[in-house]
């Protein structure tokens, strides 16, 4: 049996950000036991980081933006992924 696809929004998965040095943004899919990370293409400084989030960084909104982009966009993918297996395997 297989399991649902899990998506979450991973800050600084090495642990780098500071006050001075900026933490990447990934997108992390969890399934059967393997993950995969996708850039998001944002680097913000760790107080910049609140949550799921960028605060306080003058792109803020358009950073949300294109971190929010690349999560829906693999939120779509999955689900397309999902529903042709449904179709595929009718009961």
């Amino acid at each position: 049996m297989t399991g649902i696809p899990q998506i979450k929004i991973i800050f600084d998965r090495r642990k780098k950000a500071s006050a001075v040095t900026t933490g990447t943004v990934e997108v992390e899919v969890s399934y059967n036991r393997e993950r995969v990370r996708l850039s998001t293409g944002v680097a913000v400084l760790k107080q910049q980081w609140q949550g799921n989030q960028v605060v306080n960084h003058p792109e803020a909104g358009r950073l949300n933006d294109q971190i929010r982009r690349v999560y829906d966009g693999i939120r779509e993918k999955m689900s397309s992924i999902a529903s042709q297996r449904v179709s595929t395997y009718p009961l």
